[in-house]
């Protein structure tokens, strides 16, 4: 599964790319059945660890020409581009070639030696028909047709340049190119990028209610501020297809072994939340934090760790939510934490069948998700 998870909607499809032009060398979905293990998905050696094989990998949109040949200028189908720092493909030096960079960027996290920037550049310099495909189809994002509108203005590009992709760009609108060149690629929302970056600073924290055992051997609930055990996003890639169906939901896998009374509850509650990138962060923001005691912080973290293969272990030390936790372990989170808060003798029925909305209430209580309404 996590071999095919991030490939792109067109991944089989009637045309086929060829590395270099040479048409003895098509781009092709490849499979072999293997003895023992079934259907497999061929990928190249650079992809060929399970480290690898659950990475979110980006796609960007497809070039104008169908070929692999990138244009001078990066792709302005994106909002945002990686600029490669490479002035020069190779310097000559005594006794062999070395590349040379412009900028070389280190840090804690180590070094890099290319920038992602939002800078647009129309200059056509280069293989005429390439660039200009390039230039014309960007013109379907309203942000640089206005930044082109300027440029003329400022006579940086001229009225009749301005004037050819304008009408190209009509013509291939009328022609539907866009979609074809968009259609299974995909983007990250600004707001999961911001959610994403605050939440990578070592003082983005939250709240949370653990248990101390004191010198006379009393339990005490205190208030700790804590690193998550969980990704603070899900789904934090979109993708783009015509018919807008989006980024494909991971799948709900739930069978305890000994099946509580709150399989149902439980299994359902995994669903909607690991659904919902939206009842996933109000889930996060629960007003008081989270606790020991309480499902949120529980459900968040066998969601990451279950469910979104592609995220990576988050061992937190002295959490009370464990990666480990068990299915069964989890319903009898939720079990515990029901009989401890819900007022009034349980029916016969609930004793053996905990599911329905009084239910979902008392889990989404509106004290500690003020943003959460159920209805009957």
């Amino acid at each position: 599964m996590h071999l095919v998870e991030t490939s792109r909607l067109d991944y089989i499809r009637d045309t086929a790319d060829h590395v270099l032009l040479n048409p003895d060398w098509p781009i092709l979905p490849t499979m072999v059945v293997v003895p023992g293990e079934g259907p497999m998905v061929c990928t190249c050696r650079n992809h060929c660890n399970a480290s690898k094989w659950k990475r979110l990998c980006p796609h960007p949109p497809r070039k104008p020409l169908g070929n692999n040949l990138s244009s001078v200028r990066p792709d302005q189908l994106c909002h945002a581009k990686l600029q490669p720092r490479i002035v020069k493909p190779v310097v000559r030096k005594g006794h062999n070639t070395v590349p040379l960079l412009s900028i070389f960027t280190c840090g804690y996290g180590g070094a890099d030696c290319a920038s992602v920037s939002i800078d647009k550049g129309f200059e056509n310099n280069g293989p005429k028909a390439m660039n200009f495909h390039h230039e014309v189809l960007s013109f379907n994002r309203p942000d640089i047709r206005e930044y082109a509108n300027m440029l003329a203005e400022e006579g940086k590009v001229s009225d009749e340049m301005l004037s050819d992709w304008d009408d190209e760009y009509k013509r291939k609108s009328e022609q539907g190119d866009f979609d074809g060149l968009t259609w299974g690629s995909t983007f990250t929302p600004t707001v999961n990028a911001i959610l994403l970056q605050k939440a990578s600073s070592h003082d983005h924290k939250v709240a949370v209610t653990v248990k101390q055992v004191s010198k006379d051997g009393t339990q005490l609930d205190i208030k700790v501020s804590m690193t998550r055990s969980w990704c603070p996003c899900i789904y934090n890639m979109q993708v783009e297809d015509p018919s807008g169906y989006g980024w494909p939901m991971k799948a709900i896998q739930f069978q305890p072994q000994k099946a509580p009374s709150t399989s149902m509850l439980t299994w359902s509650l995994l669903g909607m939340i690991s659904s919902s990138k939206e009842l996933y962060h109000i889930v996060d923001q629960a007003s008081g934090g989270h606790s020991y005691n309480t499902p949120s912080g529980h459900l968040l973290t066998y969601i990451h760790h279950k469910l979104m293969k592609h995220c990576d272990s988050a061992s937190v030390r002295k959490s009370p939510f464990k990666a480990t936790m068990s299915q069964g372990e989890l319903c009898k989170v939720i079990e515990d934490y029901l009989l401890l808060t819900m007022e009034g003798r349980p029916r016969s029925s609930d004793v053996l069948f905990r599911y329905g909305y009084r239910y979902f209430e008392q889990i989404f209580n509106p004290r500690i998700f003020p943003m959460v309404s159920i209805f009957k």
